[in-house]
């Protein structure tokens, strides 16, 4: 085994990393937001539509903690920590439910409800 200092050591990895920097910087592409690589500049992409979703959850924050709106139990708002057991709402419904929770002192926030996937929650 040959013994090399540290200082020839340091001298071959920035002589790579100055030809890998070069190289990478003359292949370079810009990427387009549907997934595809080629030339050309971000002005040319269109913003995605973004639309309301149709089904919505209720979230309030305390400390580090998220919690989800469950239902109501003795006419108080029960919460719960899994997202999945969170009660899900159309979102012509929620804005009546947000009203209700502000009145009972509860911050709420309206998040999309996850989408449920055969097999999966």
């Amino acid at each position: 085994m040959a013994n090399y200092s540290h200082d020839d050591i340091h001298s071959v990895a920035e002589r790579f990393l100055r030809e890998h920097l070069a190289n990478a910087e003359s292949q370079s592409k810009t990427v387009r937001t549907d997934g595809q690589s080629g030339e050309g500049t971000d002005a040319e992409a269109e913003p995605p539509e973004i639309e309301e979703p149709e089904f919505v959850i209720l979230s309030r924050r305390s400390g580090n903690a998220t919690s989800y709106f469950y239902g109501w139990k003795s006419q108080r708002p029960l919460f719960t920590y899994s997202q999945h057991l969170a009660q899900v709402l159309e979102s012509a419904a929620s804005e009546e439910l947000v009203r209700k929770l502000r009145k009972a002192g509860v911050e709420a926030i309206v998040l999309p409800a996850p989408e449920l996937r055969r097999g999966y929650s």
